[in-house]
């Protein structure tokens, strides 16, 4: 099911991924994909914190990975 629903995502589409067990399975499909991705879910924002192709929008704002 994560893999069909991956296949229906486009290139720099904006889609919102909440806290479910697709989602978890599913994120590894789309790594490598230029996207907009809206969570309110932590481990979603921990799977998406270092793709540099992806914008990441928490609730509560935009996502910044610190940087030292």
């Amino acid at each position: 099911m994560a893999h069909t629903a991956a296949e229906l995502i486009r290139p720099n589409d904006c889609i919102f991924l909440d806290h479910s067990t697709t989602v978890f399975t599913m994120y590894q499909y789309l790594l490598q994909m230029p996207l907009v991705v809206m969570t309110n879910s932590l481990t979603v924002m921990q799977f998406f914190s270092e793709a540099d192709n992806i914008h990441l929008c928490v609730t509560g704002g935009d996502f910044q990975i610190k940087t030292d």
